[in-house]
């Protein structure tokens, strides 16, 4: 079983349908989670490191961003309740394969990422 399915499991056991309570409390969580990467980045990189932080902390804390973002991504939102699981999954494979494309595009042409 792939990750996305694994993710896509968990997240349907937990509510399938959208709730805006929870969705903006799912959405906070992931600003939170961004903002531990960059602590972690910003004290590995420093010369003092007074948090003790490892490269392993910012991938730890990228992770934790990408599961929190594909949970937001695999929530039925307004619109698509009538949706089958395979609808939304399907819906963001094909999302998460246009995005793809074109970040590799922008690393092919080195542009700017950002």
């Amino acid at each position: 079983m792939d990750i996305l399915q694994q993710i896509f499991e968990v997240v349907n056991k937990r509510q399938p349908l959208y709730q805006e309570r929870y969705t903006h409390r799912r959405v906070t969580k992931l600003s939170e989670e961004t903002g531990e990467v960059s602590e972690a980045f910003l004290s590995v990189t420093s010369e003092s490191n007074g948090k003790n932080k490892t490269f392993e902390d910012v991938r730890e804390e990228a992770v934790d961003s990408a599961i929190v973002a594909l949970d937001i991504a695999l929530t039925k939102f307004p619109g698509e309740e009538d949706w089958d699981d395979e609808q939304l999954y399907t819906a963001v494979e094909d999302m998460i394969a246009k995005k793809l494309k074109k970040w590799k595009k922008k690393l092919k042409d080195k542009t700017d990422i950002m």
